[in-house]
């Protein structure tokens, strides 16, 4: 169970976190900045595009695969709606790691890529999720947090296909989406939503973003076909031109 967790006081969470929060930003700068200097075609400026999906890489490629074992425990083994609203150390360490992502995330489309973070699923899209996961480490439901990571799976082949095209596979895209942010997203729904007397109602926002999850799967899907007969690999010149990257969670079809 959760509870077998580490308890923590106020002086240990703190310690805890700013010692995550600063190993978390060196790591991902360090990441950023030995990709861009590896790779100097990315520093030109009609590459800033690609250049804000290389965090989402690292993001995603930490938190889906690390959650999973608590995903396995505790929304399928051993369900217990109060195990929702419990953390320790791994979450909070993950937790404290993708708001550092956002911070770092942030900080670069300042200074790098301010053309690619639009005003409401950018900088809106950071600020919510750094306020929610702030209140999960200051409420203890990070174990909760942490079961909606799988759906950062599906962003690790999005964001490489927008990094280098030569990468992209939007089969791979398009199944894991489904597989993640449809089916899984609807059963951890349909957990959340069942919970007898939670701390924090938390369902309304998960229905919420199924919603868009679903419409973007319809048009990912509409997008997918229209190529495939074409004999396209790529999306046609303009289709998708609106789109602006949402902090490695834009969940659209890839352009």
């Amino acid at each position: 169970m959760a509870s077998e967790g580490v308890v923590f006081d106020t002086a240990g969470e703190d310690r805890q976190f700013l010692r995550d929060l600063a190993v978390s930003t060196i790591a991902l700068l360090i990441a950023y900045n030995a990709v861009i200097g590896a790779f100097p075609v990315l520093r030109l400026p009609e590459n800033t595009k690609r250049c804000a999906w290389v965090l989402s890489i690292f993001s995603s490629c930490v938190c889906g695969p690390v959650c999973l074992p608590y995903v396995w425990r505790y929304v399928f083994q051993e369900w217990d709606e109060t195990n929702m609203f419990q953390d320790d150390e791994v979450s909070r360490s993950l937790v404290t790691f993708f708001f550092a992502y956002l911070m770092v995330d942030t900080y670069y489309s300042v200074m790098h890529y301010s053309d690619q973070l639009a005003f409401l699923t950018g900088w809106g899209h950071h600020i919510f999720y750094m306020t929610l996961f702030y209140m999960a480490l200051k409420y203890h439901f990070c174990i909760g947090i942490m079961t909606t990571f799988p759906l950062e799976i599906s962003t690790i082949p999005l964001s490489l296909g927008r990094v280098n095209p030569r990468w992209r596979n939007d089969l791979a895209f398009g199944v894991l989406f489904f597989l993640t942010r449809i089916l899984y997203h609807g059963f951890l729904l349909e957990r959340w939503y069942n919970m007898v007397a939670p701390p924090l109602t938390l369902w309304p926002i998960c229905a919420i973003v199924l919603v868009l999850h679903a419409h973007w799967m319809y048009s990912w899907y509409i997008g997918y076909m229209k190529r495939l007969k074409n004999g396209k690999g790529k999306k046609e010149e303009g289709e998708g031109a609106s789109e602006k990257k949402a902090g490695g969670q834009l969940f659209g079809s890839m352009d």
